[in-house]
């Protein structure tokens, strides 16, 4: 029987909480231009993954590790290759139909913060350091159950 993966806004509140509690246990290692890697740059597959691994992640990938981790399977049969540095198109079509805000979500962990103001910039500029604006993010999708919400920034730790 396959497992349940990730379709409800309940469940994706789920793994941002899962993402939150491994960034903040040091095993998820946020990283712009990276899918997933090992610390020692190692690629992997799904089937050769494991939970003790220490990974660096962009934001799709933390999505996906969190998912292997939780459910231990994404879909019957298919093999995610989770360590490249580009996002294969497989998973990135897998994961928008799982996460439909994902590109926005990988967008905003990627932006950099420039002088010229985007809605990316607005988050880079209040998070400039990757694991924060991670975490802020995370925070988002659990703050409006589900969904990511690029308007919603919230306030930056540091913030007076």
């Amino acid at each position: 029987m396959p497992k349940i993966i990730p379709n409800s806004a309940r469940q994706r509140v789920r793994i941002a909480k899962d993402v939150i509690k491994q960034v903040e246990a040091g095993r998820l290692i946020p990283e712009q231009g990276v899918y997933v890697r090992t610390t020692v740059g190692e690629y992997i597959t799904v089937d050769q993954y494991s939970s003790d691994k220490v990974c660096r992640v962009c934001a799709l990938g933390s999505i996906l590790v969190s998912m292997v981790d939780r459910y231990n399977s994404l879909t019957p049969g298919y093999r995610h290759n989770i360590g490249t540095y580009a996002i294969p198109e497989e998973d990135n079509t897998y994961l928008l139909s799982l996460f439909p805000d994902a590109r926005i979500i990988e967008d905003v962990f990627e932006a950099v913060a420039s002088d010229y103001e985007t809605k990316f910039s607005v988050w880079a500029k209040a998070y400039p350091e990757p694991r924060a604006r991670m975490i802020a993010i995370m925070e988002n999708i659990i703050r409006n159950k589900g969904a990511f919400v690029i308007e919603d920034v919230g306030v930056p730790a540091n913030a007076s």
